[in-house]
């Protein structure tokens, strides 16, 4: 009887944790050269605007922003903080940022980039984010620097020393590594091996049911799958005429998961297509897209 007993409870206590993870590089770059390095915290900035917004929405945890008004080690200001800002509904524990210094190339040495370390507590299930922007552009050098900075990003994970078995490791963010790209330089392979991750998109849900059977509609899980591009120039007139922009169609935008932690028991990621409902102007035409990007995201359920 009191084998059965301790069998009962221990059902009784498994339970599920779900997650869900966005992504969204933002149009916040500032509007003049004279005012990258003055950057008010006053509620009326951008930022300050988006903060309140994220509160009112149930999002009352913040992290600092990476290379917020920081001096670099020549005294000199750079003229751009690294831009990347975590906000959750849920206790932030820990935060610790790692710079990349010099490890940067062309416009992007502008931006004081770095990577976003945030712990986070949610229904008992801890997890360890590792937010960033990697250098844009696909140029050998800039490649190259994308791959320091990677290697980078790992070794802060590693210093980190997560619980293999308890905890989850995800990396989140633009990584500027272009699926699309991957059958020529292999880049995307290379990252999620460097990372060993695993790309949530890449991941059938379990329980969705057959897919892909010709006598069978497409699921809510394949139709979300059907865009593939998250910087795509045809759609977004941000994309098309931005000064990001080449005119490509990209996927850059990730959040994956790291496959030596904990593994969730399902995971899916998608790209949302957000638009505004009313237009907003920029050079003079009315605009319904709120960024360049469109974000990505992730719903994770584990096992407790």
């Amino acid at each position: 009887m009191a084998k059965e007993s301790t069998r009962y409870l221990a059902h009784l206590e498994k339970r599920q944790v779900k997650l869900s993870v966005g992504t969204y590089n933002v149009w916040m770059l500032p509007r003049k050269v004279s005012a990258f390095t003055s950057c008010s915290p006053k509620k009326n900035t951008p930022r300050g605007i988006l903060l309140d917004k994220l509160s009112k929405a149930g999002y009352f945890f913040f992290s600092p922003t990476v290379g917020h008004k920081r001096l670099n080690k020549s005294s000199i200001r750079k003229l751009l903080n690294g831009g990347v800002i975590l906000a959750s509904k849920y206790p932030i524990l820990s935060v610790k940022v790692k710079l990349f210094e010099g490890a940067c190339a062309g416009g992007d040495t502008l931006a004081d980039k770095g990577v976003l370390y945030c712990k986070i507590l949610k229904d008992g299930l801890l997890v360890h984010v590792f937010s960033t922007h990697l250098q844009a552009w696909n140029d050998p050098r800039s490649r190259c620097m994308r791959k320091m900075q990677m290697e980078m990003v790992k070794t802060f994970m590693r210093a980190m020393n997560v619980d293999e078995v308890n905890d989850v490791v995800l990396f989140v963010g633009d990584l500027n590594v272009d699926y699309w790209l991957n059958k020529t330089n292999q880049e995307y392979d290379e990252m999620l091996s460097l990372f060993e991750a695993i790309d949530p998109s890449l991941v059938r849900p379990q329980k969705i049911g057959a897919m892909g059977s010709a006598d069978k509609p497409l699921s809510v899980a394949e139709f979300k799958h059907c865009r593939k591009y998250s910087f795509d120039p045809r759609v977004n007139a941000l994309a098309a005429n931005g000064l990001s922009s080449d005119g490509s169609l990209e996927l850059l935008d990730y959040i994956l998961y790291s496959r030596t932690h904990r593994q969730p028991q399902e995971a899916t990621s998608w790209i949302h297509p957000l638009t505004t409902s009313f237009p907003w102007y920029w050079r003079s035409q009315p605009q319904y897209n709120l960024s360049d990007h469109f974000p990505v995201m992730s719903e994770f359920t584990f096992e407790m």
